[in-house]
């Protein structure tokens, strides 16, 4: 989508800073807008003061907590992250389970019910610039001419703290920066031993509740519960995987397609969860104790539910390895 450069000069004029219409313009034909990218324009539109730079505004951003802790900044930003990201920089109070948590999943989910989020969109989803500014602008417009102001601070450092505050920071991001790379270690490990071992409709990756291997377009017998032989294959090559971090309890969720009723689809997507943590457990990869289920439903969609592909992608069953010492909640 062209914006007319007379809107980019409006868009410039609301934000309250002097920066070119030319890169409201260069933002506007980028197809996948980056990390960077995002936490630049949104920056420039809760601060006094422009940010010098992309780099300094991701690095103040991902100091702030306003976004994951796994995102990049040459990365492309997801619908979820991206939420995130507006939540918490425009801090809006969103829902019970958003101000429990803080993590992109309910961000996402308080943007869609805001209406800021529109149309076919699920949280995967790359986002372009144009639909970016879109939502950038509306929500500045939703909070009237002057958006929520935040001190002007060098982007390159975090805000100014006392000496003994700074310490304590120090002392809880240590943990989680080891933590989160821990994670990402891992989660490589067992991206190379799922493709060493060929591995079909798998995927990987680290996430704030651990690392969480995504079981895809999952199938059971006709009209039941029941694995198939070559999903409970897949599932034995698995467990062979999991029992190399043994100090990790496990997290199994479940996620439908749209058929049937809401209540319909939760039931199914907890009790597949279950007969795939039933069928770890006979493996001997947990106790039953070390084991989580959850149904999700089709509440946390990947794909376009109307494509068989999106439906593949929806159709899944998630194992979670949660970080040590951590037990899953009922």
């Amino acid at each position: 989508m062209k914006y007319p450069i007379t809107a980019c000069l409006l868009f410039c004029a609301v934000l309250g800073w002097g920066q070119t219409a030319a890169e409201i313009e260069g933002l506007l034909e980028t197809a996948e807008i980056t990390g960077a990218q995002a936490a630049y324009f949104t920056l420039a539109s809760v601060r006094e003061t422009p940010p010098p730079s992309q780099a300094g505004a991701f690095a103040l951003a991902l100091e702030l907590g306003w976004l994951p802790k796994n995102a990049e900044a040459h990365g492309k930003v997801r619908l979820d992250s991206l939420s995130l990201l507006l939540m918490r920089s425009f801090d809006l109070p969103g829902g019970v389970m958003y101000r429990l948590f803080h993590n992109a999943r309910y961000a996402y989910q308080e943007m869609k019910a805001l209406g800021l989020i529109q149309g076919r969109a699920y949280a995967a989803n790359t986002v372009s610039g144009a639909e970016f500014l879109r939502i950038l602008g509306e929500l500045v417009s939703q909070r009237g001419a002057e958006p929520v102001k935040m001190a002007a601070v060098p982007a390159e450092s975090p805000p100014a703290v006392q000496p003994e505050q700074a310490a304590l920071a120090e002392r809880k991001r240590i943990p989680e920066q080891a933590a989160l790379a821990e994670r990402k270690r891992i989660a490589e490990i067992i991206h190379t031993e799922l493709a060493e071992k060929s591995i079909a409709d798998t995927d990987v990756q680290a996430t704030d509740e651990g690392i969480t291997i995504s079981l895809n377009n999952i199938r059971f017998l006709p009209d039941s519960t029941l694995l198939t032989e070559a999903e409970k294959q897949k599932l034995q090559s698995i467990a062979v995987i999991l029992n190399e971090f043994p100090d990790r309890a496990i997290l199994v969720g479940g996620h439908t397609a749209m058929a049937g009723s809401p209540e319909g689809r939760i039931k199914i997507s907890m009790d597949r969860a279950q007969a795939v943590a039933d069928y770890l457990v006979n493996l001997g990869c947990r106790s039953r104790d070390e084991m989580t289920v959850r149904g999700y439903g089709a509440e946390r969609p990947l794909g376009d539910p109307d494509t068989l592909a999106g439906q593949a992608l929806n159709r899944r069953v998630e194992i979670t390895l949660l970080d040590e010492g951590r037990k899953g909640n009922e």
